[in-house]
């Protein structure tokens, strides 16, 4: 059982304040460390003090306390255990601290901070904590407000860094199976991915960790993958926090393992992963590798050896790795060649006997020969050195024969060497790979990965230097501390000379001090017979041990000592403590592994150093591990600490079970129950003044809060000095410090003071209720006499109107009968009026239209006559139309094929329009003579001849036909359009080519001259500028340059063209962040994507109302995919570059304190403190900016304009952005989980959705459903009951979600409750059933960063405008002039 903490100075007042009916208290148990109580009773008397408590678990116990100093300790208000930071608490003691680890483990919070340090439990289960998403929210969130993390850990590393210029480390410690490792893991990745700009440093971090994890880590009782070393890893950071190398230094491997393992564990990983892969990887191929139980290194545990399905994986990775980090094939079989030589080298065993022959066994026979092979040694000269070992003893050289446990015992400790020099040498490798481009002199972040402090039944050496070890981080610890602790007095102008913190200094010294016990150990080491025994003997003599407070024998004489540790009293067994502190290798077997054939082996034994060759006095492993201790201290000290402290909450690795007794034993080992007597030596409560006074302004009077000539701190100086004795606080410039125990007080003053107003208003409702009543009845008997005076007036008006009403409908009746009978004597007489006038009118219009249609048709058949007389049949019109076309043809032809110099070009102009016939108007021309009519002007002629001649297709059709039965005529344009084609003017290549394109220039119309000027340089880029100006539409433009080239056949220069519009494009673009520019060019280029859709002849754009435009506009010989996919890409990086550059730089940091901070008048009406005038010195007008930001995409999209579905698009993405980063805020935000920022929440969020339905986004807001959700969820009443209604509101939610909503619901105010696990695990269950789903277990409970989705607006979208009445902008019309 725990000893019960003593609290001093009590007197009977203070007994009967604090220990009063309804105080909470702890007292000790045997089972569960510690329980809660409640007091029911309590009483004084003259022998002591008499409490009577109602435990947690419904039990009723009676105590009695002879003094004052024995009474229970004082248990921390309710509200006070949720907190995120255990350093607010009140009471800072071991129950609390043991009870909110364990309040927020069962909640699936498994991250705690605990003032700078961070408390991580080992869940043994995957958890959703370390998703990308996540990782971002930290990066650019603010930490402390958010959930405890171990990302919040790193960033706040990272921040020093970048803002302090100055070294950051991370000191992560725990016992094994704590979790070390993989937090340092989740570091590592944290770090990497934070950098500007990733380099391949991330992954070659990543592998390196991978790598020694499977030669350093092995499956032990407490964890199947625990590290059985240290490591100290530097991050380096240029001044951009780009990470650019990396160092690893490594500290006590634990060498023993490679001979030894203890029951259910395993060797290092590596041996496994090998002997699963033998068959299958080619890396180990050639090696005849046995199965694991073949070794007696791999088998010396039976119920460990097993392998498992992850070694073979893992092998993989292990492989992978070497290659990531250059490891070469070679080397590799070569480290593999090396492990199999120890294994063999493991199994030989000896006889005895001093014949080289006989000493090693014949079963043994294979190994050592195989062992020879593998490790280059020669088989006699190593079952020499097995016979005998030389020994210099006073300059003279003595042979001692060897026994087969000296031979065991030589074997065990040269595998164990040889596996350490390989170690290093890995080491070694990795860090030149690490460094190969970082110098040292840059900033870097250092991760520490060591053991926590360990006390087991038997401890020996290795737990010595650990533990040790543990001493010299909780000294650097102590200072640090304090060094913080002196900072924020300073800062908040506070007196702190007068605190006294604890120190370690006593137990250092008598590890560290010159007959300490490492120099003495050293000592019995350099004699030639060292034996434990004469160290022990030495150990009680010393002076230095004798006189230290944390030196202790045990009261029974044994080889046992007691060393008084931070974390508690450790007894330490002497023997083999000079064993392994020396560790050595003989120096003959030295020189025999030296001259191995192998150059791999002698390059491992060359690069590890040796500790034990030096003749004149021999280095021990306790003064490696001091010295290189020394230095890592050295960099620590010179570094911003930062620690992590890991919790196995239980020994049977079951997920999410916490242990009270396994887990109290770690928090006293990692130095946390340290820190707290640190933070209880000062003032370890600190309450800004505006968290202050919003918790306890009822202890004012009404008049003291409203008072406008008082500040806020005075307020809160005024409740402190009247609740409070003088020196329990202190008043900072920004905090209030309170010693221990001070918030108690006041919680209790304030629930005194809310139960006081609670019966002064129970008594006002009573006295209203009761009033109410007495006047109700007086009501009811009037009611009663003014309803019967009502019935009997209502009688007598009925009856009078009754007899009224009759008279009213005789007297209608009589006045009927008298007007029916003059109606129907008008009635007759216009009836006979009417038909007289009718017939007249319809006699008269008959006459008029009889003449009409007379005349009518006398002049049609008039018509009819001369047409038929000058009628001539068109199939006679269009042979005398061919005949006249051909004849003109073949004329020309002739005169140019005959070279006849009287060549009349008035044959060509028959059919000319007098304009044209005027410029054509010379009389002769000599074709084939004249050196003015080039090639060029003869085909432009022919060209005019096809255009006035080919006029239809029946034209077209014939002229073919005739065309081919004159061979001679069809040879020489052939010869003509040849010369022509040379020039590359024209658009025709050959014969047919001829044809078909004088109906293209027809079908498409006639092609603008300003679109040549496409094909001049430094005109795209004007182009583009002017675009963009005028607000033209340059997607027409381009597409109808598109089709001009086409028409020419040079489908290349519309690719090249597309390319400098879109680096035009790109240019304008780069470093903007104008939302009108990005969605002009955005709009642009969706349009121009639609149109190259729609005319590259595709039948899936093809719809029957553009039908007849696609087969007038269609590209018909290029093709435009290349172009359609670089359009699709430019489409998609604008809007990616619009939301990145433009959207959520504007919106994102204004979501949190909008939507989740901000306080409306209309919210602040339903959650305004009665009595409290709120200064309105500066409103938040955060609402304000987002929703004008809101409102400037939306004008800058109108002016665009964009259609109104690219409209929905945008705006849904947008709506997105604010759901997820609201979402994951809301989500890792404890401070805003309760009943007032729902109601805070639900507000804001309808603001922006009526911002979203006004302007017609309907889906927009339905996307922000989620949001409210949540909201509605933080203001439900969350009972047994309403289970179901958590479905029925929250149906957008995953269950993970509303799980994790009601983990973090903390409450704020009395009314409301608290949400107990079980309610939480209750709820969980019956969703998943409602829901018909099943528990994965790492169902994330954050919205992924997804919200882009450009493809929306690559929907096609046919466009119905006739290309034809395009206008070009007078600008690049004016530019083709010019050029």
């Amino acid at each position: 059982m725990i000893k019960i903490k003593k609290q001093n100075n009590f007197d009977d007042q203070f007994f009967q304040t604090n220990y009063s009916k309804g105080t909470s208290v702890w007292i000790a148990d045997d089972k569960e460390i510690w329980i809660s109580g409640n007091i029911i009773e309590n009483s004084t008397a003259d022998d002591g003090y008499f409490l009577t408590l109602q435990l947690e678990n419904n039990k009723e116990v009676k105590l009695k306390f002879s003094k004052k100093s024995e009474l229970p300790l004082l248990r921390n208000p309710e509200f006070l255990m949720d907190t995120n930071d255990l350093t607010s608490l009140s009471y800072i003691q071991e129950p609390d601290i043991l009870y909110a680890l364990k309040n927020r483990f069962e909640r699936e919070c498994i991250y705690t901070y605990f003032g700078i340090v961070l408390v991580a439990v080992n869940p043994y289960k995957d958890v959703s904590l370390y998703d990308k998403s996540i990782y971002k929210l930290y990066r650019n969130g603010n930490v402390r407000q958010l959930d405890p993390h171990i990302f919040g850990i790193s960033e706040e590393a990272l921040s020093s860094l970048d803002q302090q210029k100055k070294n950051q480390s991370i000191i992560i410690s725990g016992e094994s199976g704590a979790g070390k490792t993989v937090s340092a893991n989740h570091v590592f990745r944290y770090l990497t991915q934070a950098c500007a700009h990733r380099h391949a440093i991330d992954s070659l971090i990543i592998a390196s960790n991978s790598l020694i994890e499977a030669f350093g880590n092995a499956k032990t009782v407490q964890n199947d993958n625990s590290s059985r070393f240290g490591k100290f890893i530097r991050i380096f950071f240029d001044d951009r926090l780009n990470a650019s190398g990396a160092q690893l230094e490594t500290y006590l491997l634990e060498k023993s393992r490679i001979s030894f393992q203890g029951k259910c564990e395993r060797n290092y990983h590596i041996f496994y992963q090998m002997s699963t892969a033998r068959e299958s990887s080619p890396l180990l191929k050639g090696f005849n590798m046995k199965h694991h139980d073949s070794y007696k290194y791999l088998c010396s545990s039976e119920d460990a050896c097993m392998l498992t399905a992850n070694d073979s994986k893992n092998f993989e990775e292990t492989v992978n790795s070497f290659k990531i980090l250059g490891f070469e094939d070679g080397e590799i079989r070569d480290i593999f060649a090396v492990l199999i030589g120890i294994l063999h080298f493991g199994n030989l065993s000896f006889s005895g006997e001093t014949n080289n022959k006989k000493a090693v066994r014949k079963n043994s026979a294979n190994d050592l020969s195989r062992c020879c092979e593998l490790l280059g040694l020669n088989e006699e000269d190593l079952a020499q050195k097995f016979t005998y070992q030389r020994l210099a003893i006073r300059r003279e050289v003595v042979h001692r024969q060897l026994n087969s446990a000296d031979a065991d015992a030589l074997k065990d400790g040269i595998c164990k060497y040889i596996y350490e020099s390989l170690f290093r040498w890995i080491i070694k490798k990795i860090n030149n790979r690490l460094s190969e481009k970082s110098p040292l002199e840059m900033n870097f972040i250092g991760v520490l990965d060591i053991y926590g402090f360990e006390i087991f039944p038997t401890n020996s050496f290795e737990q010595l230097c650990i533990n040790f070890a543990n001493e010299l981080l909780q000294q650097q610890f102590y200072k640090y501390v304090f060094k913080l602790e002196q900072e924020e007095y300073v800062k908040e102008n506070i007196c702190w000379s007068f605190i006294d913190f604890p120190d370690n200094q006593a137990c250092l010294l008598l590890f560290e001090a010159r007959l300490g016990i490492f120099s003495l150990l050293d000592q019995e080491c350099q004699l030639p017979r060292p034996s434990d025994d004469n160290f022990y003997n030495e150990l009680k003599n010393s002076k230095q041990c004798q006189e230290s407070c944390s030196f202790k024998l045990p009261a029974i004489a044994s080889d046992e000592f007691l060393v008084v540790h931070y974390a508690g009293t450790v007894k330490y067994c002497v023997r083999d403590f000079v064993k392994k502190n020396l560790d050595t290798v003989n120096e003959s077997f030295d020189e025999v592994l030296r001259n191995s054939r192998n150059c791999f082996l002698v390059e491992l034994l060359q690069a590890g150093s040796r500790p034990q060759l030096q003749k004149s006095s021999k280095r021990t492993i306790g003064s490696q591990f001091r010295k290189s201790l020394s230095t890592l201290m050295g960099t620590l000290n010179s570094t911003n600490p930062h620690y992590v402290r890991c919790i196995k909450p239980n020994d049977e690795k079951l997920p999410f079970t916490f242990n009270n007794a396994r887990s109290i034993q770690q928090i006293t080992a990692c130095s946390l129950l340290e820190t707290l007597k640190i933070s209880a030596a000062g003032y370890p409560t600190r309450w800004k003044y505006e968290s202050f006074f919003d918790r306890y302004f009822l202890l004012l009077t009404l008049k003291e809060r409203n008072a406008q000539s008082t500040t806020l701190s005075d307020k809160c100086r005024q409740i402190c000095e009247r609740f409070l004795n003088n020196g329990g606080f202190e008043f900072g410039s920004t905090k209030i410090f309170f010693r221990s125990g001070q918030i108690a007080f006041l919680e209790a003053e304030r629930h005194s003071k809310l139960n006081k107003s609670a019966l002064v208003i129970q008594n006002c409702i009573r006295k209203f209720i009761a009033t109410r009543r007495g006047v109700r009845k007086i009501k009811t008997a009037t009611r009663i006499v003014q309803n019967v005076c009502f019935a009997w007036l209502a009688w007598r008006r009925i009856k009078f109107l009754q007899m009224h009403r009759a008279a009213i409908v005789i007297q209608s009746i009589f006045k009927m009968v008298v007007q029916r009978k003059r109606y129907l004597l008008i009635k007759n007489v216009v009836l006979s009026l009417q038909s007289y006038g009718r017939a007249m009118l319809v006699r008269s219009d008959f006459q008029n239209k009889k003449k009409a249609a007379i005349i009518i048709q006398r002049y049609v058949r008039s018509w009819l006559k001369r047409k038929l007389t000058n009628l001539i049949p068109s199939s006679q019109l269009q042979s005398r139309q061919i005949n006249d076309a051909f004849s003109k043809i073949s004329s020309v032809v002739v005169e140019i094929n005959n070279n006849d110099n009287d060549f009349d070009t008035s044959l060509l102009m028959a059919k000319e329009p007098k304009s044209e016939r005027a410029n054509l108007s010379v009389k002769s021309v000599n074709v084939g003579s004249s050196e003015e009519y080039n090639t060029l002007e003869k085909c432009q002629l022919i060209f005019k001849i096809f255009k006035e001649c080919i006029s239809s297709t029946a034209f077209k059709e014939e002229f073919v036909k005739r065309l081919n039965e004159d061979i001679t005529v069809k040879n020489v344009l052939h010869v003509l359009l040849n010369e022509a084609n040379k020039s590359e003017m024209l658009p025709a290549r050959n014969m047919d080519d001829c044809l078909s394109s004088s109906t293209t220039a027809k079908e498409n119309c006639e092609l603008s001259p300003s679109l040549q000027v496409f094909d001049r340089v430094g005109f795209v880029n004007a182009l583009v500028n002017e675009c963009y100006q005028n607000q033209s539409c340059l997607p027409v433009l381009l597409l109808l340059a598109f089709r001009y080239f086409d028409v020419l056949g040079i489908p290349e220069k519309s690719i090249q063209l597309y390319f400098e519009v879109e680096n035009a494009i790109t240019v304008l673009l780069f470093d903007s962040t104008s939302c009108f520019l990005f969605l002009f060019w955005l709009q642009n280029m969706r349009r121009l994507n639609h149109l190259l859709s729609q005319y590259s002849g595709s039948s899936q754009f093809s719809t029957p109302a553009i039908e007849h435009l696609i087969q007038k506009y269609k590209l018909r010989r290029s093709n435009p995919q290349i172009i359609l996919s670089h359009c699709q890409w430019q489409v998609r990086n604008i809007y990616k570059n619009l939301f990145h550059e433009c959207i959520a730089p504007r919106i994102c940091p204004l979501l949190v304190p909008a939507l989740l901070e901000f306080k409306s008048d209309d919210v602040n009406k339903c959650i305004r403190k009665h009595g409290v005038k709120e200064d309105k010195k500066s409103e938040d007008k955060h609402m304000e900016i987002l929703i004008h930001h809101l409102d400037t995409v939306y004008n800058a999209a109108m002016t665009v304009p964009f259609d109104a579905k690219a409209m929905q698009y945008l705006f849904s993405d947008i709506a997105k952005l604010v759901l997820t980063v609201s979402f994951n805020e809301l989500m890792f935000r404890r401070d805003l989980c309760n009943l007032r920022s729902g109601v805070r929440i639900k507000h804001n969020v309808c603001v922006l959705i009526r911002w979203f339905e006004k302007h017609q986004f309907v889906q927009s807001g339905m996307i922000l459903q989620p949001l409210l959700q949540v909201a509605n969820l933080l203001q439900a009443r969350k009972t047994v009951a309403d289970i179901q209604g958590f479905n029925e509101i929250c149906s957008t939610l995953k269950v993970s979600q509303i799980i994790n909503v009601l983990r973090h619901y903390s409450p704020v105010a009395d009314y409301e409750l608290k949400v107990s696990a079980s309610f939480i695990c209750n709820v969980k269950q019956k969703l998943l059933a409602l829901r018909k789903q099943t528990e994965t277990g790492n169902e994330p409970t954050i919205i992924p960063e997804n919200y882009l989705n450009a493809n929306d607006l690559l929907d096609f979208e046919p466009c119905d405008v006739d290309l034809k009445t395009a206008e070009i902008p007078k600008s690049v019309e004016a530019y083709a002039a010019k050029i």
